[in-house]
C-alpha cells in the first residue's frame, strides 16, 4: 500500500513523505487543513482508493479516489500550496521559493513516484498524520 505520512502543517501548507512499505519515495506538499473544503484543504487522514484518471490539465494522472465531498484529487507537479488546489505535490527536496515553504524538483519526484507506483500497483493510499 502507498502511504503518505504528514509531518508538519502551517499556514504555508502541509509537508509529508510518500512511502511504500516504510521506504521513503519522496516528499509531499498539500494545502493545510481547512475542513476538507474542495480545492482549498488537504483531505482527511484515512485510507482511500488509489488509481489513475485522465485529467484535462495533467493528462494520465494518479488520483486519490472516493474522498467524501471531494473529487479529482490528483498527484501532480507543483511547488507551493498555491499550486495544489487540494491535490498532492511530490518533491525531492523541501525548501522555500520566494520565502514560501515548498517542495523542490517536483517533476523529478513525480517521475520517480510514478515509476514506483507502476511497479507496486497500489490499490489504496493510507494518509496519516504524525503530530
Amino acid at each position: 500500500m502507498l502511504n503518505l505520512l504528514r509531518l508538519e502543517s502551517s499556514t504555508e501548507g502541509t509537508i509529508g513523505v510518500f512511502r511504500i512499505d516504510g521506504e521513503i519515495i519522496c516528499w509531499s506538499l498539500e494545502n493545510r487543513w481547512l475542513n476538507n473544503l474542495p480545492f482549498r484543504s488537504c483531505i482527511p487522514a484515512g485510507v482511500y482508493n488509489f488509481g489513475w484518471t485522465e485529467s484535462p490539465k495533467f493528462g494520465n494522472s494518479m488520483e486519490v479516489q472516493e474522498v467524501h465531498g471531494r473529487s479529482h484529487i490528483l498527484v501532480h507537479g507543483g511547488n507551493t500550496a498555491t499550486d495544489t488546489l487540494g491535490c498532492l505535490l511530490p518533491g525531492l527536496q523541501v525548501g522555500h521559493l520566494k520565502g514560501i515553504r515548498a517542495v523542490l524538483r517536483s517533476q523529478d519526484a513525480l517521475k520517480q513516484l510514478i515509476e514506483v507506483v507502476n511497479v507496486i500497483k497500489p490499490k489504496q493510499i493510507h494518509i496519516e498524520e504524525n503530530w
